[in-house]
């Protein structure tokens, strides 16, 4: 098919369909907003920023409690298997592998993982991610 009118010199676009997702396992997260969030969830979200802020200062001894405590309200608000809670065990193995605290990053990916596993499934990217991540500390 040639898209090229002649006649008025334009391209021409042919009439399309709506875009099919081909893989439905892969669910693409929700935008969030604080006004979408339970307030369980949002008070994580405020120690996770704050973590984050932290981390980049490098203020680790500052940083970790707060990693913690956001964890902590997420198992309180959700329950131990959330996968809110696996992706903040994800996190927190993310801040210890950055200061090659080994072991404690391996702790915190496997717990990550067995979460992400019964929730996502074993063909999800972010199971992968964190399975190429719980590799990296056990070699």
């Amino acid at each position: 098919m040639n898209l090229y009118n002649q006649d008025i010199g334009m391209f021409e676009m042919p009439c399309c369909e709506e875009p099919v997702q081909e893989n439905l396992s892969q669910k693409p997260y929700p935008v969030i907003t604080p006004f979408s969030l339970r307030k369980g969830e949002l008070i994580s979200w405020e120690y996770k920023i704050q973590a984050e802020l932290y981390r980049v200062k490098k203020a680790f001894d500052k940083a970790e409690p707060l990693y913690l405590e956001a964890i902590n309200i997420l198992e309180e608000s959700f329950g131990l298997d959330d996968i809110r809670v696996g992706a903040a065990l994800h996190n927190l193995g993310q801040f210890y592998l950055v200061q090659r605290k080994l072991e404690e990053a391996r702790n915190c990916y496997q717990r990550a993982l067995k979460i992400k596993r019964h929730v996502l499934g074993e063909g999800h990217t972010d199971y992968a991610d964190t399975m190429f991540h719980l590799g990296t500390v056990v070699l």
